[in-house]
């Protein structure tokens, strides 16, 4: 038959923050109008049940994983995660979760829409905000999944940000803006209402202030502008970014803009600086500068990053704009320029002027990097060299092991545009061994080899010294001949002056039949040779030293 009524039917209810919950009769039930919780009585231990008092009821109020406990490989006999094997840690399924922090947990979703506010809520919220931002417990992996992320402005980087992605190019940040920046980074003293750049106070105060201890990685970067900067970093100290691919709208046909950085370090003085940063592993592919920093950078780190299809790899100590000088005029913006950053197994390729250039600062350092198609002003003009791979123009900076493809211009290609690799005010030792033919030439000193003239920015070009060390074994007669020689250049007379330093051993008949002579011929020295020892063929194995000097 049809229902007509349904009795009302209640149950004990009361407050249970303000009146607690009493012991129930067996079977009865309780609800808690303030906390939403229901509770039935267990009943006497004389009825069966385990102990006096009141079980909880769970409704759709509750949150299940509160009550589901997690053990670490609960069934693994080989695990035990606390000192007594019969009681192990336990945990509930809500802790266990919220150990990692997925962006689909705010709503950031790779669904082509802009992503910008989900984005800066989620860091607000985890670094920024006034009851998490002095908490290290709230300070966890925001994850990012693998997909494009879009983007329509900037992202601001507070202290304590640790950012991941599923890997470069899987996890992908598509910015759509111009004229800006992608990641920017805030000081301590920023809210969600107001972004801090300049800090304010005392030196101590303002490094206090920093942002630091910043952790990025694992994903990329797109723009097809020419004017973003990927990350503009002010005054960042002890930070890593890692895997991490940045790509810009610059290459061979696109006009440059100053604004077109990947990486910009900036400082407010020389005590409040970017400094002991590590850039690992970062792809920097279509900009103006790679890296730019003009100002008292200190003690960066860049090691196996690469650069592709950059005006500049890395600049450092240049004005704002396309590389001007700022001994001609420009700002430099501090009292030193970029001190003793470190520059590490890193590729430079397709760069159209210097791979790496310091205007001013000291104590920066080159070391086992290669360079590829650099210095060119674009690709048509392969195998020309119209710039150094790298420039100091100021004193006091190293290159060490660095590797270069002027090979062929040295010792084959004899007619092309050869800068020296290295140009400036430098002391660099190219430790690549290069192989010639000495065979007999008795008439006048033939062309065998050069070796680059640097040319100074205004124009002229620096004296220069070179030290080739080198043995040469006949494959004709028993005789091998080790030596150095040195090479003096002035510029402003055109004057070389070469002496020849050597052991040999053999025949001492032959201990002068080659002879070394050197002059400046299309902006190179040529290196030429006799050879009197009749129906010789040997081979010379050198590698050599440069010292120039800007005047």
């Amino acid at each position: 038959m049809a229902v007509v009524q349904i009795s009302k039917i209640q149950i004990r209810r009361g407050r249970e923050q303000t009146e607690g919950i009493p012991q129930l009769s067996s079977g009865e039930m309780a609800w808690a109008i303030d906390t939403q919780k229901l509770y039935i009585g267990n009943g006497a231990v004389s009825e069966g049940a385990p102990a006096v008092g009141n079980t909880r009821i769970l409704t759709d109020v509750d949150n299940l994983l509160d009550f589901a406990d997690y053990i670490y490989k609960e069934d693994d006999a080989n695990i035990q995660t606390s000192s007594n094997v019969n009681y192990p840690v336990e945990r509930t399924l809500q802790e266990r979760l919220d150990e990692r922090v997925s962006c689909a947990s705010y709503g950031i979703v790779a669904d082509g829409t802009d992503q910008t506010a989900n984005i800066q809520r989620a860091i607000d919220n985890l670094y920024l905000s006034a009851s998490t931002k002095l908490s290290p417990e709230y300070r966890v992996i925001l994850e990012f999944l693998p997909g494009t992320y879009w983007i329509a402005s900037t992202i601001y980087i507070p202290s304590y940000v640790n950012l991941s992605g599923a890997g470069p190019r899987k996890t992908i940040f598509q910015f759509t803006g111009s004229n800006s920046n992608v990641f920017e980074f805030i000081s301590d003293l920023s809210t969600s209402t107001n972004r801090i750049t300049e800090l304010a106070g005392s030196d101590t105060d303002r490094y206090l202030q920093q942002p630091k201890h910043i952790y990025m990685s694992n994903f990329s970067i797109n723009t097809g502008a020419v004017d973003v900067h990927g990350f503009k970093l002010h005054s960042v100290r002890d930070s890593v970014f890692s895997d991490i691919e940045i790509t810009g709208g610059f290459g061979d046909s696109a006009a440059s803009s100053p604004n077109g950085v990947a990486i910009g370090l900036y400082s407010l003085s020389t005590a409040v600086t970017s400094q002991r940063n590590t850039f690992n592993r970062l792809v920097a592919d279509g900009f103006t500068y790679g890296v730019f920093a003009k100002e008292d950078i200190y003690d960066n780190t860049f090691v196996n990053c690469k650069f592709i299809r950059n005006k500049w790899g890395i600049s450092f100590g240049a004005s704002d704009g396309n590389g001007t000088n700022p001994a001609n005029g420009s700002t430099v913006g501090q009292v030193f320029g970029p001190r003793y950053n470190s520059i590490t197994n890193c590729h430079f390729d397709d760069i159209e002027q210097e791979g790496i250039i310091v205007w001013v600062g000291y104590g920066n350092k080159s070391r086992g990097n290669t360079f590829i198609g650099v210095g060119k002003d674009g690709a048509n003009l392969f195998p020309d060299t119209y710039h150094n791979k790298i420039k100091f123009i100021a004193d006091g900076n190293t290159s060490f092991q660095d590797n270069f493809d002027s090979f062929d211009l040295i010792t084959s290609d004899l007619s092309s545009v050869f800068k020296s690799d290295v140009g400036g005010n430098v002391s660099s030792e190219n430790t690549e061994t290069r192989i010639v033919d000495i065979t007999t030439n008795v008439g006048a000193p033939l062309p065998k080899f050069r070796l680059p003239l640097g040319t100074n920015v205004g124009g002229g070009s620096p004296d220069f010294g070179y030290e080739i060390n080198y043995v040469i074994r006949s494959n004709t007669y028993d005789q091998v001949r080790r030596g150095k020689i040195s090479i003096a250049v002035d510029i402003s007379t055109t004057n070389v002056q070469l002496s020849d330093d050597y052991e040999f051993v053999g025949s001492s008949a032959a201990a002068e039949a080659i002879q070394f002579s050197a002059t400046i011929i299309s902006g190179a020295i040529e290196l030429r040779y006799t050879n009197t020892n009749i129906g010789d063929v040997s081979k010379m194995i050198f590698t050599y030293k440069a010292l120039s000097y800007l005047p």
